[in-house]
């Protein structure tokens, strides 16, 4: 899989995040975490993200996370693929308000049995949310953007 994701791959994978209306640019380095756990019965569901966004002139997603070696490549592939929905399509998704920005995804914990792209993909929506309510961000006019 690709480690570095470009904003108009990530529009092609993901339609709802060319939908954009930028009106925030990304000004220092800024960092969220999103964890998201689910505990039914004796089933635990597990996921857990570490992002952060730093200024740029062009935007674009960087997978600098690593995965269990004893992972085959489809599963590495459908959790890679996990992350990169949750920062792109949930409803503040960070395509969708900013500009001038590079998103690295530093780390995601896997737990076996527990973690699932479903859980990836929260955790790294949750993430994002964090890092926008961390400030780093200058707005400008509507009809700006």
């Amino acid at each position: 899989m690709k480690r570095v994701w470009a904003l108009d791959e990530l529009t092609e994978l993901f339609p709802g995040a060319a939908e954009r209306h930028a009106r925030h640019l990304c000004t220092r380095h800024v960092s969220g975490e999103g964890r998201w756990i689910k505990e039914s019965g004796t089933r635990r569901l597990f996921g857990h993200v570490r992002l952060h966004f730093e200024p740029a002139e062009v935007i674009t997603v960087h997978l600098e996370h690593e995965w269990p070696t004893t992972l085959s490549t489809a599963e590495i592939d459908a959790l890679d693929m996990a992350v990169l929905r949750g920062v792109s399509e949930s409803p503040s998704a960070p395509p969708r308000f900013l500009y001038g920005y590079r998103l690295v995804i530093d780390a995601i914990e896997y737990r076996a049995g527990e973690t699932t792209p479903m859980t990836v993909t929260l955790a790294a929506s949750l993430a994002a949310q964090d890092a926008l309510k961390r400030g780093g961000w200058d707005g400008v006019p509507d009809d700006a953007a």
